[in-house]
This record gives C-alpha cells, sequence and structure tokens, in this order.
C-alpha cells in the first residue's frame, strides 16, 4: 500500500512510502490520501481532522506558512 507521510504536528508533507506489512500505523502521520500538486515555493500540508490536503505558500527555505483555522 502507498502512503503519504506528514509531520504529526503541523501536516507538512514529507514523502511516500510503501507499506506491506502494516507496520505504519496511519493515524499517526501518514495517510492513503495523495497530496495535491504543487509548484516551487509551496507545501501540501494534511489536516487530520478534516481528512484533507491543502497547499501553503513557503515563506523560508525549509519553512512554510501555515494559518491556523
Amino acid at each position: 500500500m502507498k502512503l503519504y507521510l506528514f509531520d504529526p504536528g503541523n501536516g507538512v508533507y514529507e514523502g511516500e512510502t510503501f507499506d506491506e506489512s502494516g507496520i505504519i500505523d496511519i493515524n499517526d502521520g501518514a495517510t492513503t490520501l495523495a497530496p495535491p500538486a504543487y509548484a516551487h515555493g509551496q507545501v501540501p500540508v494534511f489536516d487530520r481532522q478534516k481528512n484533507e490536503w491543502t497547499v501553503a505558500r513557503s515563506v523560508l527555505p525549509g519553512y512554510c506558512l501555515i494559518t491556523a483555522p
């Protein structure tokens, strides 16, 4: 199964992996929902409450602007 990883604290996309063994807990920083397409200077952010991705504008290299709901 293909999984998409995100930081559990802020939802920022961290990449993808495959899990055939069922070891990865999808409630702790992983989802089966693919992130949306994004451009340079943007980063996908996963909202666990809404179970959906949004795209945030990256402010500085290595950081992104995340606004509270």
